[in-house]
């Protein structure tokens, strides 16, 4: 049998397809999903059951404590100031300056960390403790998954 999750918090939902497949894989007691895009928000409590939470925010937006948290990030090398947008459209969309704060956020309020990286990104979660969970490549990439603990 694997770990059990009870508390279980996703950062940047989207349109909540990782928060689906955890609350399928899991069944937590309490499922949180978080976005800073209003847009998403509103598509994600479409597709999410009833019992999970959307909030509208940037991070994860509560203190815990969580057993686990769920990040697939802005990962891509583009900075705020280059990307042409302002405000929540910028954080959703450029990576660089934001990925470190939202991984260091996460891992001070849960147990664990599931986090999806692209090699094009410029964080590494070197020097934590984390184990290489699968990787996929693709023409242009390699996505990464982790599972990142405090130690």
């Amino acid at each position: 049998m694997g770990k059990r999750y009870e508390r279980v918090a996703e950062v940047g939902t989207g349109t909540g397809a990782i928060a689906i497949a955890a609350y399928r894989t899991f069944r937590p007691s309490l499922l949180l999903a978080t976005d800073i895009s209003p847009y998403a928000v509103r598509i994600a409590r479409r597709n999410l059951p009833p019992e999970v939470q959307v909030v509208r925010c940037h991070g994860l937006c509560s203190p815990g404590p969580w057993d686990l948290a769920i990040m697939n990030p802005p990962y891509l090398p583009v900075g705020r100031e280059e990307d042409g947008c302002e405000g929540w459209l910028s954080a959703a969309w450029a990576g660089e300056g934001v990925m470190e704060e939202l991984v260091k956020e996460a891992l001070s309020s849960s147990r664990e960390l599931l986090l999806v990286y692209s090699s094009l990104s410029p964080y590494k979660p070197l020097g934590l403790n984390s184990i290489r969970l699968g990787s996929e490549r693709y023409f242009f990439e390699e996505l990464v998954v982790e599972l990142i603990w405090k130690g």
